[in-house]
C-alpha cells in the first residue's frame, strides 16, 4: 500500500520551481486529495487559493515523483 506513495525519484528543487511557475493560478486545480491529510482547522486556513499561492510562490525543501507517478512536495 505505501510502496506506491514512496518517492521513486527526487527532483531538483530549482528545476521544479521553474516548471511549476510556467503555470498560472487559474490553471491549477485542487482536488480533494490535496486536503485529505489536513485536519478541519487546517482546511479552514489552507483553502485552494492559499495552496496555489504556496505552490507558485514558495520553494519546497523536497520534491519528488512517487512510484504511483504523482508529485510529492514538502514545504516548511
Amino acid at each position: 500500500m505505501f510502496g506506491d506513495t514512496r518517492i521513486d525519484k527526487k527532483l531538483d528543487i530549482d528545476e521544479f520551481v521553474k516548471l511549476i511557475r510556467k503555470h498560472s493560478e487559474e490553471k491549477i486545480f485542487c482536488t480533494s486529495h490535496a486536503f485529505f491529510r489536513l485536519g478541519q482547522k487546517q482546511r479552514e486556513i489552507f483553502n485552494s487559493n492559499v495552496l496555489r499561492k504556496i505552490l507558485l510562490g514558495e520553494k519546497p525543501f523536497l520534491a519528488g515523483i512517487q512510484y504511483n507517478g504523482n508529485y510529492a512536495l514538502f514545504y516548511h
